[in-house]
């Protein structure tokens, strides 16, 4: 009877260990639907210069991401929508769109933030940077600590999380990010609808 409890033991831990996944492979599969709200420090070494923007983020999984840029009294600044590896923005103060491809150098020509969508679809969930050089390094709980791209002399920092807050840095030889994240419930009821920008048709094209 003591061999029958030990094994049906043994067998019972080594089931529990086989049906939960790695934490990595756990933040690959993320594809529910979360949301941000964030204030964003920016820093341009060249110019020696410093801002702030309020900023709201929208994602599904990895391939789907929005983004608002709010000024007072929730303002809208200017909206970008990222489908697979596509990207609408409009910039309403100015009365002017982007649509094509999701780029670093689209998000700077329209939102003038130079990031490329991935790195923020990532930096949001927690999930390594793919490609281009990235490499990522976890703490001792197994959650990400940095991921840098020596080639481009960049750096992504994780720190400070408590609950459902953390920052988030980016530093380049040009730039300095600080994200002020907080995740918040969503109150999406029509994904689609979130994911979509209806462009004016009295707006002018903006080329990246």
């Amino acid at each position: 009877m003591k061999k029958i409890t030990s094994l049906f033991l043994l067998m019972m831990t080594l089931g529990g260990c086989a049906s939960r996944a790695p934490l990595g492979e756990r933040e690959s599969a993320d594809e529910s639907l979360r949301q941000w709200t964030s204030k964003v420090e920016v820093f341009d070494r060249r110019q020696d210069r410093k801002h702030s923007i309020e900023m709201d983020f929208l994602a599904l999984g990895r391939e789907r991401l929005r983004i608002d840029v709010n000024a007072n009294f929730a303002v809208v600044l200017a909206a970008a929508v990222v489908n697979g590896g596509e990207m609408t923005a409009i910039l309403p103060r100015d009365k002017k769109y982007y649509k094509g491809s999701a780029s670093r150098a689209a998000l700077a020509r329209s939102l003038r933030v130079p990031l490329d969508p991935a790195w923020i679809s990532a930096l949001l969930r927690d999930q390594e940077l793919r490609g281009e050089g990235w490499s990522c390094a976890r703490d001792g709980q197994g959650r990400l600590q940095e991921c840098v791209q020596a080639g481009e002399s960049r750096k992504v920092t994780w720190s400070e999380r408590s609950g459902d807050f953390k920052k988030v840095f980016i530093t380049d030889p040009r730039f300095e990010f600080e994200f002020r994240l907080k995740e918040v419930p969503t109150k999406v009821q029509d994904v689609n609808k979130a994911f979509t920008l209806n462009v004016p048709t009295n707006y002018e094209s903006v080329k990246p």
